[in-house]
């Protein structure tokens, strides 16, 4: 009987006044609630994370403390539960680290459908642009560009023939084919060589036997060389029956060893924080 009096003095206060005060009887203007106590705290509802989960309809800033899994406080935000803790972190937050597996509302990106996640962490992946999958950092490098969650880039590199450098090749032709032409003198350029002849003491003048240059002539004493003066050269034309084209092989040396692109590297995975 005394508990209902109390109870129905307080409801009848708080009609009155429209504040409630428990543990003082001037709660401060601008609370609506106000308790004080020097021996005990607040005991706000406490629950599961499937039971808060089980909420219908749960209003912005509506708290409850979670007994389960990541144990703490946590307060309905936007469609998303917050666990309230001391360190920043926020929905959306990426870091990497050793652990192997989803830890404290971190989630593994690992390119997972977002049904596998709880109805929290997919409203959270789902205000983040994501859609059906997380995305896979596997093998990835975090990088900004100004779009978030975006994948992009390759692990290989293709070089073409304008990113190798502009020199020349030696080499040497292989020797089968070898063979020889055929070459003929012009007549352009017939002359006459001098001759001193000794038989009878005068000179006669006559024409080369030889296209080189050397004549014979006949006098009274017999046959004799002609002088070397005049000496001059003939064209020559060669024949060009039996062109054809060498092979010239220009070995490289390469082995055709994969390009690595990557620098020094060090295994880690990568996780995004949704909540619990």
């Amino acid at each position: 009987m005394k508990l209902i009096y109390i109870c129905f003095c307080v409801l009848f206060q708080s009609l009155l006044v429209a504040q409630v005060g428990i543990g003082t009887t001037s709660p401060d203007n601008s609370s609506e609630l106000e308790i004080k106590s020097s021996n005990r705290g607040l005991l706000i509802p406490r629950m599961t994370a499937a039971q808060r989960n089980a909420i219908g309809s749960p209003a912005d800033g509506l708290l409850v403390y979670q007994t389960d899994g990541s144990k703490g406080l946590y307060m309905f935000v936007t469609n998303v539960w917050v666990e309230l803790k001391p360190a920043s972190t926020q929905v959306g937050d990426i870091k990497q680290g050793a652990q192997n597996s989803d830890h404290n509302g971190w989630v593994k990106m690992d390119g997972r459908a977002l049904t596998s996640l709880t109805p929290t962490q997919i409203a959270a992946a789902m205000s983040l642009g994501m859609t059906t999958n997380l995305p896979d950092a596997t093998d990835r490098v975090v990088k900004q560009n100004g779009t978030t969650l975006q994948l992009g880039g390759n692990n290989s590199v293709t070089l073409s023939q304008s990113n190798l450098p502009n020199i020349n090749l030696s080499a040497t032709t292989s020797t089968s084919g070898n063979h020889t032409h055929g070459a003929s003198s012009s007549w352009t350029g017939g002359h006459n060589h001098g001759f001193n002849d000794r038989g009878r003491g005068g000179t006669v003048w006559i024409t080369p036997l030889n296209w080189w240059g050397t004549g014979l002539a006949r006098d009274l004493d017999g046959w004799d060389n002609t002088s070397w003066n005049g000496d001059h050269s003939h064209t020559i034309t060669v024949d060009q029956a039996g062109s054809h084209n060498h092979t010239v092989i220009t070995p490289l040396g390469g082995s055709a060893s994969p390009l690595s692109v990557r620098d020094a590297w060090i295994s880690a995975n990568t996780f995004i924080y949704l909540g619990q």
